[in-house]
């Protein structure tokens, strides 16, 4: 449960804790959206889980990857939103591309937290604070009353932290324009399954003083 905390402060929508018999906890967030028909443009819905809980094995989703576990823990979170009816409905799944232009970070937690005390780099990502931990950022899911009552009076704006994890652990900072916060992170494994490194940047920027 400790360990999970760490997520739910991360990203938008619907966090539901699944609390197992042998004391882990499942972490589930999604968040609800119109699916007009020009989101399923040259995609294919897969249907993954039957209403009867039939699961298809993770390989054979589209080579998606899609884990039997991760499907189960999602259809607890919609029984435990909707109810039952939920149980009436298949879950299928279907991926949307696209090309983020922004940086991203990677190297382990500690030198990510080393180079957030510079005031210049924060400033770049929108991050607040440095804290022992990670950093403080501005809440972009507050309620637009809070939000415009903050740019007014500069008092309201709700601010959240963000913990980088474990100081060993490989992560990768970026701009994520669904996260909770402008800049999020995440470990580098599980970056890897769902999106693509671009190029590498390698330039060396050189300072003079005159």
């Amino acid at each position: 449960m400790s360990q999970a905390r760490r997520y739910i402060c991360r990203d938008i929508g619907c966090k539901v804790l699944n609390e197992k018999e042998d004391g882990s906890v499942a972490l589930v967030q999604a968040s609800v959206v119109d699916l007009i028909e020009g989101w399923y443009a040259d995609r294919s819905p897969h249907i993954i889980e039957e209403s009867n809980g039939v699961t298809s094995s993770g390989a054979d989703v589209g080579g998606m990857g899609v884990e039997p576990e991760a499907v189960s823990e999602f259809r607890v979170m919609l029984h435990k939103l909707f109810g039952a009816e939920a149980n009436r409905h298949p879950i299928s799944v279907c991926t949307r591309q696209y090309e983020n232009p922004g940086l991203v970070f990677v190297g382990k937690a500690e030198d990510i937290h080393l180079f957030l005390r510079s005031q210049d780099v924060r400033k770049h990502l929108e991050i607040s604070k440095w804290s022992q931990r990670g950093y403080t950022a501005r809440d972009r899911t507050a309620s637009f009353l809070c939000d415009l009552c903050g740019r007014l009076c500069g008092l309201c704006r709700r601010r959240c932290e963000v913990e980088l994890g474990p100081w060993a652990e490989m992560i990768a900072m970026y701009s994520d324009p669904c996260a909770r916060t402008s800049t999020t992170v995440q470990p580098l494994y599980q970056f890897k399954r769902e999106k693509v490194l671009g190029e590498d940047v390698t330039e060396t920027y050189q300072t003079s003083q005159s």
